[in-house]
């Protein structure tokens, strides 16, 4: 019979010793054995885990660090490495604080006291880096301690997320949300997950909540009630689709009343064109709807009601034939003959008297309470829009018809400042932005002490010309609104227009901008005027001259019948021919601009106002080739 031996085999550890007798001789051996085949598989297992920690720390795509309870810096991964901009060896042995803004450094401190005795594990706070170019970033740091088996903190581990772009797009969203608190309307912003991020002076009022109660939190439970989520989810579709979405919605006031609201969302991109937040306009339109159910009420009055409501108004019976009408209604469709029948003969042209007719037939059988109708209509060439609304009523329907041309031209006409307002705020941003970022890094690498003091003199000169065009941005502004206003006054006085021209074009003779040509017979050009005005006028022309003109700048003076005249000349291309009306409109922009970015729109809308409020005038032409600006103001 044939057997079969099964053999295993184990992992030991093996221990010998040899046995000797009284006189030292080797007598035998002791072996004593154990199993180790558990413990060897365990450390197999720790040796692939710590493998697969190693790995993970160093392919993770989260900046992490670990550093010494003091925080230096005992390991950091690529990616913490990359976002600092250093080698990873370079970070060793350095100390977080290093690359920690100054400004941050109590807040850093502050995330890892909370850990110490507090109960919590971790720590995460917003806090600014400086990179190995001096760059400024920011990030999201999540911090907590590494303890030993006794206790003790061992370590500190840090993992750092990248948030510049977030912190900047914040930055534009409040800013360009400042602007609008100046607007009459509820104006709120939100970041892409709907919580607010700005809420205006007016929203405080229309809404009832503070701007420091509704900040971080979202939109449903303060402005829309919890059972909002079908119209956010329409409202968001909307926004991806089309970057805006407008429309009549019910709001809810911090004391939970409702209203009816005209509300405007437009989707807010970064320079990149991502979708960043979205900006709310609301306008309360409590006073129209309170207006059109007192429409709607007209059909339970009796005739003498009738008669004294001046909106044409006709009762229908269940069979469609027509048994009451008021006086309006009889004017428009009786009292002149060129318009009789009105009503279906506009229908006829300009929409389709069967939806009309369909519309009505479903108001009397139930299948809807109200139907609305709004279509232009044509007379002498001229467009008028009309609506017709019909109720119904227990005998029938309610039928009202009326002029809605100004309605819809005042809504026309708010959605024109809307997006006149979104372009001015862009325009402006964009003005002040290229300075104020020449001056913030210009500013920094000075602060950072790495500047030769030989460049140290360019430098400053740089951040006070980017300062000056900030000011002169700044200045036109406030000038346009008070001149809008009627609230700017002008102080006049004799003084030498050769003078101030001086005075004006004196900062660029320093700067070595010798492209600009004076030709004023001295002592000889006066002007009667606000020489601090007739300053900003030319400093505007002159800038004009540089941004979209070509060199040389000439300007010359003289007196022309009691009168001065200045003259502002370079050798550019001009503007279209087409668009010379508009050269003075406020918000005028036209290219090309040789690569610069289009201005703010105010510098010659703001010179010739303030030309003619000194009894002067501004004008443009284009003569041989040149572009000439005329300024005429009143002699001494």
């Amino acid at each position: 019979m044939a057997t079969t031996t099964s053999v295993s085999s184990t992992t030991a550890r093996v221990s010998t010793a040899t046995v000797t007798d009284e006189r030292g001789a080797v007598v035998g051996v002791v072996g004593v054995s154990m199993e180790v085949t558990a413990t060897r598989q365990a450390e197999a297992e720790m040796k692939s885990r710590q493998q697969l920690i190693a790995a993970a720390f160093e392919s993770s795509p989260i900046g992490t660090s670990i550093a010494s309870p003091d925080l230096t810096i005992v390991s950091a991964n690529p990616a913490y490495a990359a976002f600092l901009g250093y080698p990873v060896g370079d970070l060793i042995g350095r100390n977080v604080r290093e690359f920690t803004h100054p400004e941050d450094l109590d807040a850093t401190k502050d995330a890892l006291s909370g850990l110490v005795g507090g109960g919590a594990t971790s720590n995460v706070i917003d806090k600014r880096y400086i990179r190995s170019d001096g760059q400024i970033v920011w990030g999201r740091l999540h911090v907590s301690w590494i303890y030993d088996e006794d206790g003790r903190v061992t370590h500190a581990l840090g993992q750092v997320v990248d948030i510049t772009e977030v912190k900047h797009s914040e930055d534009q969203i409040r800013f360009q949300a400042s602007v609008l608190d100046q607007v009459h309307h509820a104006v709120s912003a939100t970041d892409m997950t709907g919580a607010i991020t700005y809420w205006n002076k007016r929203a405080e009022t229309l809404f009832g909540w503070t701007e420091s109660e509704v900040i971080g939190r979202s939109l449903k439970g303060i402005v829309l009630t919890e059972t909002a989520s079908e119209f956010l989810a329409t409202l968001y579709a909307a926004l991806a689709e089309h970057g805006m979405w407008e429309g009549e919605v019910t709001l809810a006031r911090k004391d939970g009343s409702t209203f009816p609201a005209w509300a405007s969302d437009t989707v807010i991109r970064d320079a990149q064109g991502k979708p960043v937040g979205f900006v709310a306009v609301n306008i309360d339109m409590t006073d129209i709807k309170t207006a059109e159910q007192l429409a709607r009420n007209q059909a339970d009055l009796n005739r003498t009601l009738l008669e004294s409501v001046s909106v044409p108004i006709a009762i229908i019976d269940k069979d469609g034939d027509l048994i009451v009408t008021n006086p309006s209604w009889e004017r428009i469709t009786h009292a002149k003959p060129s318009r009789a029948g009105y009503l279906p003969a506009c229908l006829a042209e300009h929409a389709s008297p069967g939806e009309l007719m369909d519309g009505i037939a479903g108001v009397i059988d139930g299948t809807t309470d109200r139907f609305v109708i709004e279509y232009p209509c044509y007379e002498a060439g001229d467009e008028s829009w009309f609506r017709t609304v019909v109720v119904g009523a227990e005998s029938g329907a309610v039928i009202s018809h009326w002029d809605i041309t100004d309605e819809r031209i005042a809504r026309a006409t708010l959605e024109d400042r809307i997006r006149a307002n979104d372009a001015f705020i862009a325009s402006v941003s964009h003005e002040l932005r290229t300075p104020l970022t020449a001056v913030l890094g210009l500013s920094e690498m000075l602060r950072s002490g790495t500047v030769p003091i030989e460049d140290a003199g360019e430098m400053i000169s740089l951040i006070a010309d980017q300062a000056q065009e900030v000011s002169l941005i700044v200045e036109d502004l406030l000038v346009s609104g008070r001149l809008e206003s009627n609230t700017l006054t002008v102080h006049p006085s004799t003084f030498d227009v050769a003078d101030e021209t001086i005075k004006v074009i004196q900062p660029g003779i320093h700067t070595g901008n010798t492209d600009i040509e004076v030709a004023f017979t001295t002592g000889a050009v006066f002007a009667f005027a606000d020489p601090l005005r007739v300053r900003q006028i030319l400093r505007n022309l002159i800038t004009n001259a540089h941004r979209h003109g070509r060199p040389p700048v000439t300007i010359t003076g003289s007196m022309s019948g009691g009168r001065c005249v200045v003259k502002v000349t370079d050798r550019g291309h001009g503007i279209p021919r087409d668009a010379e009306v508009r050269l003075f409109d406020p918000y005028a922009r036209f290219g090309p601009t040789g690569g610069q970015p289009l201005s703010v729109g105010l510098g010659l809308h703001v010179a010739r106002r303030l030309a003619r409020l000194m009894d002067g005038e501004l004008t443009y032409q284009r003569q041989d080739l040149e572009t000439i600006f005329e300024l005429t103001l009143p002699g001494p």
